[in-house]
Order: C-alpha cells, then sequence, then structure tokens
C-alpha cells in the first residue's frame, strides 16, 4: 500500500510530461483506499494528479528501467523503487483510466524521481480502464 510515502517530496525535476515547469510534488495516500495517492505540486498546490501502483491492479504489468534512468535516478537496488501511473479521473469513477506507457519511476531512498516513457512494444497504452467490472454468474446480478 501507498500509506507508507505519505508526506514525502519527490523530486521530478520537470520530467513530468506538461508539467515540466514543476519539480517537486509531495505525496499523500488515500485515506479511504491506500491503494490510491496524491501527487500535490510543492510550487503550485492547485496542480496535482490521482496515482496508482500500477502493478495492484495490473498483475501482469512489467518493464524494464532503462539504464539512463537507473542511472539519474542512483537506483541500485530494486527495493528502492517505486512505480506509480497517474489516473485520468472520470465520473462516474469506474470509467477512470490510467496511463501505463509513462510510469513515475521515484527512488525512494533519496526521493529522486521521473516519467519515463516505455519505448519498448507494449500491450499497454496511455487510457488503460483501471477498473474492471467484475463477471456475473449465470446473468443475474451478483449479491
Amino acid at each position: 500500500m501507498l500509506n507508507g510515502f505519505n508526506d514525502r517530496v519527490f523530486h521530478f525535476k520537470g520530467s513530468v510530461l506538461g508539467f515540466d515547469q514543476f519539480d517537486d510534488f509531495k505525496f499523500f495516500a488515500a485515506e479511504e483506499n491506500p491503494s490510491f495517492g496524491y501527487l500535490e505540486s510543492v510550487e503550485d498546490p492547485s496542480v496535482g494528479f490521482v496515482a496508482v501502483s500500477p502493478f495492484h491492479f495490473f498483475s501482469g504489468y512489467q518493464f524494464e528501467i532503462e539504464e539512463k534512468v537507473k542511472d539519474e535516478l542512483k537506483l541500485v537496488k530494486p527495493e528502492e523503487v517505486l512505480v506509480l501511473s497517474i489516473i485520468h479521473v472520470k465520473n462516474p469513477f469506474t470509467e477512470s483510466t490510467v496511463n501505463l506507457m509513462a510510469p513515475l519511476i521515484i527512488n525512494v531512498t533519496n526521493n529522486q524521481g521521473r516519467q519515463m516513457i516505455l519505448t519498448q512494444p507494449s500491450m499497454y497504452g496511455t487510457k488503460e480502464k483501471l477498473l474492471v467490472p467484475s463477471s456475473k454468474e449465470g446473468g443475474e446480478d451478483a449479491c
């Protein structure tokens, strides 16, 4: 769960696409559901993103972190890595999508992060449905 990172400021050095004027984002886990978090710009608190660990919602999600990103973030051990994906929140929430093509890679040891565009072929896109409805047995509504 993401509540272990509450109140941490992650330094993205302008690498979040479309928001390159913002460097630092403070993280808050959602109290109602710590699978969700919020990144709020330190420079402008009116700018922020809802984010999730993509591995929690997409069990087969995987990719290689580019060597230049590992070097830039000074990543040495897998335990240092936090991966988040930005959610495009829609109304109703069940229609929300998540960007799996541009994950946020964070070194939780030094709080350095960057957004990385996946360049290798992937079965995931920028608008993957976050919540997949559960199937109903026998055509009847599940209780």
